[in-house]
């Protein structure tokens, strides 16, 4: 591997020294870090170490809306140079759509995103196409509800209802088996499902006949111990 066929973009969501010596590890192979939908704290402890490796870190702090971490995180893709390919290092379910979402905006640079699950040890890939679908401001508010609030509570849902495309849209969520809803008392809890299959449900919010792009899996833990050797 070298540096004129592969640029990557590292993302990190949580202040980790192991995660943090893996990247610095493998540091002339990365454009730039972004500390991703981190507390403020933590990503200026994670700036701090990694610029005195000489990288560029951008932080995307938690407190910022969804809308604002997608359009910034859109901004940080537009600027990568072509093939270049994104890792996910601690990936969780928040991350994970933010970066597929704004990858496919610009599928024309990137190569795939290598979405890595250190504590479960699992390795997904996501190959970058371009995109038939796209996603509404309100698939958007609804997905942050999904990942934001577990229990959604049941006056939401009854708003919701007042929209028929929004009623129509949820109950696609439930067909492709992206959420499941069950009712304790007042409140609706969403019950999450593998980031895969969130990932896949996406490409189809506003489509049920299309065929989308498979998602691979591995979880050989002997692929993620030599990824970075």
């Amino acid at each position: 591997m070298t540096r004129k066929n592969k640029v990557y973009l590292m993302t990190i969501t949580r202040y980790d020294p192991h995660l943090l010596l893996k990247i610095i590890h493998c540091r002339k192979y990365i454009w730039k870090v972004i500390a991703l939908n981190m507390d403020i704290d933590e990503s200026m402890k994670v700036e701090k170490i990694l610029r005195t490796q000489g990288l560029r870190v951008e932080k995307i702090n938690v407190r910022e809306t969804f809308e604002e971490i997608l359009s910034t995180t859109s901004s940080i893709l537009e600027k990568l140079p072509e093939n270049s390919v994104i890792m996910d290092l601690g990936v969780d379910l928040f991350t994970g759509i933010i970066l597929y979402i704004a990858s496919t905006i610009h599928y024309n640079k990137i190569f795939k995103i290598i979405l890595i699950d250190d504590k479960n040890l699992e390795i997904i890939e996501l190959p970058i196409v371009k995109p038939d679908f796209s996603l509404t401001s309100f698939q958007q508010n609804l997905l942050y509800n999904i990942l934001e609030a577990p229990q959604i509570q049941a006056k939401t849902i009854r708003r919701y209802r007042n929209s028929i495309k929004v009623y129509r849209s949820i109950r696609k969520l439930e067909e492709k088996r992206l959420i499941h809803r069950k009712r304790y008392g007042k409140t609706f809890l969403l019950e999450p499902t593998p980031l895969a299959f969130i990932l896949k449900a996406l490409a189809s919010l506003d489509s049920e006949d299309k065929t989308h792009q498979e998602i691979r899996f591995s979880t050989r833990k002997s692929q993620l111990k030599n990824l970075f050797s």
